[in-house]
This record gives C-alpha cells, structure tokens and sequence, in this order.
C-alpha cells in the first residue's frame, strides 16, 4: 500500500493533508459487486493516525469505467465498468506540536542569546559561549525536525521562521 501523489508539506508543521483510499474489486465487475456507502455507521471518530488530528472523513461511491475490456470478449462492453468507494481523510497536525516541540526550543535559545547582550563587556567569553552553543543548537533543531520530512528536504514553513 502506498500514496499515488506527494504531501504538499510546504506548511510544515501547520500542514493539513488529505488522505484518500480508494477500494476497487479487480474480479468481480459492476454486475457480480457494488460498493455502498452505509450512511448509519459511524464516519471513524475512532480513526487514530499518531500525532495528528483527524478533521474530516468524506466517502463516496462511483462507478469506474474502464475504455477496455482488458482482453475479455466474452463478456461483451458491461466488464468495463468496476465499482468504486473513495474515503477522503483529512489530517492536520495539533499546533500543540508546533509550539511545545518546535518553538518552544526556538524561543528558549533565542532568550540565551539575547541575555547574552546584557553581559557586562569583560564577559566576552560568556557572551561568545552563549552566542555559539545558541547557533550551534538551532542547527541541531533544524536537522532534527528536517529528519522526519521525506527526502528530498522542501523548504518549509519551519525553515522561513529559522530564516528571520
């Protein structure tokens, strides 16, 4: 199982993305099996994907027809047409995670920093061990949170607020 189209993950790690599973029967055609969306059970408030927010859940049923016959004449042109079901799963990440794992690194190293400033001027080896082991760190947070972002690394919306 996999995904036939790449995440947009320009807005990491705020991004929303919209997960779809499609259920198709490659034996039976449209005559032997149909899909039908059951509007009395539950729409997945149970659905659980780890360490993000299920917002929405969508389903759809279709009729999907295909311009061949793959090779079967005995059947005639009805053994083009395959039922279909769509479930559209949209997940976003909990700004809980932007801010405690992300930010909160960034703003603790941005105040070590800036404290730096306030060091009387004989404490320059303090001042430039601060200023270092700051710079240092935010390198560190940078490759770790690029670690969990798929290769080739995008620029995301973590890197522009690294940028300012």
């Amino acid at each position: 199982m996999g995904f036939s189209d790449a995440f947009p993950l320009d807005r990491y790690p705020l991004d929303q993305q919209n997960l779809q599973v499609r259920v198709e029967n490659t034996t039976y055609d449209n005559e032997q099996l149909a899909y039908v969306v059951d509007h009395h059970v539950s729409t997945g408030n149970d659905l659980v994907v780890p360490g993000w927010k299920t917002d929405d859940i969508k389903y759809q049923e279709y009729m999907h027809h295909y311009g061949t016959d793959f090779g079967y004449t005995d059947r005639g042109p009805t053994y083009q047409d395959y039922s279909l079901i769509t479930f559209d799963i949209v997940i976003n990440r909990p700004t809980s995670h932007f801010l405690g794992r992300l930010m909160l690194p960034l703003i603790v190293v941005l105040l070590a920093a800036v404290t730096s400033l306030f060091l009387k001027a004989g404490n320059f080896d303090t001042r430039l061990a601060l200023t270092g082991t700051g710079l240092l760190t935010l390198i560190f947070l940078q490759q770790g949170y690029s670690g969990e972002l798929p290769n080739p690394v995008p620029v995301v919306l973590m890197d522009k607020i690294y940028a300012l």
